[in-house]
């Protein structure tokens, strides 16, 4: 009952696209070398924009990939708003949620080993900590009945998720660049 949504899959015009999408997020970056801080520790984030341009490589991407959300009512108008993550090592992302929006999510473009894992914080980790504790670890585990929840960051794979809940990156122990596409999906009821 009352479950939380979190939707994971690949987006398969990935490999052919990758390289592309590297060097465009690194130009985003030359544009703007400042960049802009939320959650975002020690790393680089770009100011948040809208998707209109289906001519635009990162655009139809992100287009691209969130068809592939087949879940969601064909009627339903959903605008994307979208900002690039470059984290090199030491950087990381606090725990934050997504306001004004009904969905929210990330695909990863370069993820080099030990870059950082994205974690879920259950919504009701903190009122229900006492009666996940009471629960033997296996019926934890059978119904998913975590705390926190992590996942390893894999180049072309894209996590959707509810706006409200909670989540955080961790600090990119790699060498190289932690690269990924944040973005809110904001239903349009107009």
């Amino acid at each position: 009952m009352f479950p939380c949504m979190i939707h994971e899959f690949d987006n398969p015009n990935f490999n052919e696209l990758k390289n592309e999408l590297i060097e465009y997020s690194y130009c985003e970056r030359k544009k703007d070398p400042i960049g802009v801080k939320f959650s975002n520790r020690d790393g680089w984030q770009s100011n948040p924009s809208k998707v209109t341009d289906k001519n635009n490589l990162l655009h139809s991407f992100l287009v691209d990939s969130i068809s592939n959300l087949k879940v969601i009512k064909s009627f339903i108008n959903i605008r994307i708003v979208y900002w690039i993550n470059i984290n090199p090592k030491g950087a990381r992302n606090e725990k934050h949620t997504h306001p004004s929006c009904a969905f929210a999510g990330t695909i990863w473009i370069k993820t080099p080993e030990n870059c950082g894992n994205l974690n879920l914080y259950s919504p009701f980790s903190h009122i229900g900590s006492d009666e996940l504790g009471s629960y033997e670890s296996n019926f934890n585990k059978s119904f998913n009945l975590n705390p926190t929840v992590s996942t390893i960051p894999k180049e072309g794979k894209m996590i959707i998720f509810p706006s409200h809940l909670e989540h955080s990156v961790n600090e990119n122990l790699s060498n190289e660049d932690r690269i990924s596409i944040s973005f809110n999906l904001i239903i349009d009821n107009n």
